[in-house]
């Protein structure tokens, strides 16, 4: 099938004593299609990249929620998620090894799709909780949201 999709909402409740619910939304017009060696390329609001060498290479969203300071979070659920079909049918450029901005870098082969990532739906959830802590007195909890998924 090969077809992109585009997270338009995602809402997410955080678990601790109470509960915080946060709401991710993207807007359409932020994605940008290419093409590069044959391969679609995706770009979503100059966002950075999934990092996993041989999986399609989609931008990746951090952010970060404020909950209470002497919160513990107990969970990570999330609650409603949609994404619209992007039409068309992509090849998805995979991620290549990271070239170095050097006089001198070195050469790495061109990185084939990995057939594990691109074997169903890639991310195969819309956001994961990556890390919690304190910072200057605020707790926070840092999450990576894929605003466009691919599904093989």
């Amino acid at each position: 099938m090969k077809r992109l999709s585009l997270l338009v909402l995602a809402a997410v409740t955080l678990g601790f004593a109470a509960s915080v619910t946060h709401t991710f939304t993207y807007s359409p017009a932020s994605l940008k299609l290419g093409t590069e060696n044959g391969y679609t390329t995706v770009e979503f609001a100059g966002l950075p990249r999934v990092d996993a060498t041989g999986a399609p290479d989609l931008p990746v969203a951090s952010a970060q929620v404020v909950i209470p300071a002497s919160a513990e979070l107990t969970g990570f659920e999330i609650l409603d998620v949609r994404y619209e079909p992007v039409s068309g049918t992509y090849d998805v450029l995979p991620v290549q090894f990271p070239q170095a901005y050097t006089t001198d870098p070195l050469t790495f082969p061109f990185v084939t799709p990995n057939p594990s990532f691109y074997a169903g739906v890639y991310p195969a959830a819309p956001a994961e909780l990556t890390a919690s802590g304190t910072k200057s007195g605020y707790r926070l909890v840092s999450f990576r949201v894929y605003p466009v998924r691919y599904d093989a």
